[in-house]
């Protein structure tokens, strides 16, 4: 059996993407095509930041665990709302992203617009992003389809009392001791004082030291925070400052689980080792995203999960 109270992200790791400003290509995408363009831009994209080896295994990766197919489905039950024009300006914001944390954070909101969740508290779901809530509690034995119910409070926005409930993603809980009133507020902009144990900057800022700001670049120090804003760099584990990703083949340093290699490949005995693609023999490697070491010793496709409720 599994218990699934999932917090809602459509890139998660949230993810993630998009932004008004940028010169798109025009007309709004369907329903039924935005899961395809959506994934094709953001592959390229991590191609281009070093963040995938190619389009080819950033999608089958993507298979693995892939929650779109799921949230595409709600829409088209009606369980959640569906903006096309906010769909196709976030195709058009990934395609224009610089490799930076900060810019793949901070122009985030408008994919958070594509989906609209219309399942109220107590209703039947099958996915986070169909609960106005953000949470769908689902006991489903294995990978079976399985229908849970949205839990939780609905998340308060802007000038909204956060006492009870927490605010939405673009807001933070501000307290007011003197009142004893705790209102959602915008989220510091970079600059602005913060308190370092309890972040409430923009996304795709820190707050390490009492005042918002982007994380480190290129040969500044990352100590504390462990994170690069330049996607293509890494916090070195000898000396704390951020370095360029180390290549399959180059040296690299590990510590703590913690190295400079590039995101597809591992430190092994002081090399950088390119993890195993679908096919390719994995007795001594990992695979990658979206495969397993299956029979034969060799990575092998993961099965999508199952589409419910549609």
């Amino acid at each position: 059996m599994r218990t699934c109270h999932r917090f809602l992200a459509l890139v998660s790791t949230a993810l993630l993407l998009a932004a008004a400003g940028c010169e798109g290509s025009g007309g709004t995408i369907s329903l039924n095509d935005y899961q395809a363009q959506f994934e094709s831009a953001l592959c390229e994209k991590f191609v281009a930041c070093g963040i995938e080896p190619s389009v080819e295994v950033c999608k089958l990766g993507r298979t693995e665990r892939n929650r779109f197919p799921q949230i595409v489905a709600g829409a088209g039950a009606g369980r959640a709302g569906y903006d096309g024009d906010a769909a196709r300006q976030c195709v058009d914001t990934i395609k224009h992203l610089e490799c930076s944390s900060f810019s793949f954070n901070s122009e985030g909101a408008i994919c958070n617009k594509v989906f609209t969740p219309k399942v109220p508290v107590a209703g039947t779901c099958y996915a986070d992003e169909e609960c106005t809530t953000h949470v769908c509690s689902q006991v489903c034995p294995g990978d079976e389809c399985c229908a849970g119910k949205c839990i939780g409070q609905v998340p308060a926005g802007e000038g909204e009392s956060c006492l009870d409930a927490g605010c939405d993603f673009e807001h933070a809980c501000i307290e007011d001791a003197a009142t004893g009133t705790a209102t959602c507020k915008p989220r510091l902009a970079e600059g602005a004082a913060c308190v370092p144990s309890d972040n409430k900057c923009q996304p795709g800022l820190v707050c390490p030291s009492g005042t918002c700001k982007r994380l480190p670049d290129t040969g500044e120090s990352c100590a504390g925070v462990g994170q690069c804003d330049d996607l293509t760099q890494a916090c070195s584990p000898i000396n704390q400052t951020c370095v360029a990703r180390r290549q399959p083949g180059e040296a690299c340093s590990m510590q703590s689980f913690q190295s400079d290699c590039v995101f597809y490949a591992k430190c092994t005995n002081g090399v950088c080792e390119a993890l195993a693609l679908l096919g390719e023999d994995c007795s001594q490697k990992e695979c990658v995203r979206g495969t397993r070491c299956g029979a034969g010793v060799k990575c092998t496709a993961v099965d999508p999960q199952p589409i419910c409720g549609q």
